[in-house]
């Protein structure tokens, strides 16, 4: 490698790194993206849509079908506000009508009312 008048990097400063991602274990380069395929996998399809879920009192099953609903319907912004729109959509549809108790109890999660203190009647 030559170095170009004006150039600040000796020569062969940067041939190290491109050296080792060309050449490197292949292997080892498999185990990394595996597992981090399988941890990105479990957080993003299972650990955070039940938390999400308990926080806004939606069922998982719920959160994770609105998600693809609102991708589908909407593309990447959807996805990113699928939960806020899948709350709206309940507000507007569920919970101002008192005659669709059956459907907050199917959106709901169950684990908030569980926790809640009961109300003196």
């Amino acid at each position: 490698m030559s170095v170009l008048p004006g150039s600040r990097c000796p020569p062969g400063a940067g041939d190290e790194p491109l050296h080792l991602s060309v050449s490197g274990p292949r292997a080892l380069l498999l185990v990394v993206l595996a597992v981090f395929l399988v941890v990105n996998f479990i957080l993003t399809s299972l650990v955070q849509p039940y938390y999400v879920g308990d926080a806004v009192d939606l069922s998982v099953t719920v959160v994770l079908v609105s998600l693809v609903f609102w991708a589908w319907l909407t593309g990447p912004a959807g996805a990113v506000l699928a939960v806020p729109l899948t709350l709206f959509a309940k507000c507007l549809l569920v919970d101002l009508d008192p005659d669709a108790r059956w459907a907050a109890a199917w959106l709901g999660s169950g684990r908030a009312t569980r926790h809640a203190p009961a109300e003196d009647p």
